[in-house]
């Protein structure tokens, strides 16, 4: 899959920081679709429950990057909150976790839900974001 495929990506961080770095990064690769951004994953859970019936439907996922260790709705609350989601709904999106995190025990937790695709340790860079890119199918 190529980056200008993907009609919207999704930043879930509690750090502005990262969130304004992985939206440079993207932007210096050339991405020119939306970026969404949320500081946790109870406003990426309002968001979605407000907008998910008009999103553009497409052939292609919708790509969420996700903390797991955020106040609120961290990551791992999200996840079983999304994974209730109707499953015509679920499969418009594309899940990679993106973490401060080196547990081996979170990286297997992680990925043990379907919806997630890929674990990756910040920062978020280049050749981590094209494997990633290269993986979702």
């Amino acid at each position: 899959m190529q980056l200008s495929d993907i009609p919207a990506i999704i930043l879930v961080d509690d750090d502005e920081i990262i969130r304004l770095v992985t939206t440079s990064l993207l932007k210096k690769l050339g991405y020119k679709g939306l970026v969404y951004d949320f500081s946790d994953g109870k406003k990426l859970l309002d968001f979605l429950a407000s907008f998910l019936e008009v999103l553009e439907e497409t052939d292609e996922p919708y790509l969420i990057f996700l903390d797991l260790n955020m106040p609120h709705v961290d990551g791992w609350v999200f996840l079983d909150k999304f994974k209730e989601f109707p499953i015509h709904q679920r499969k418009r999106f594309r899940i990679s976790i993106l973490t401060s995190s080196f547990s081996n025990k979170d990286k297997s937790k992680a990925l043990s839900y379907d919806m997630v695709d890929y674990y990756v340790v910040k920062p978020l860079d280049r050749e981590k974001l094209l494997q990633i890119l290269s993986e979702i199918k």
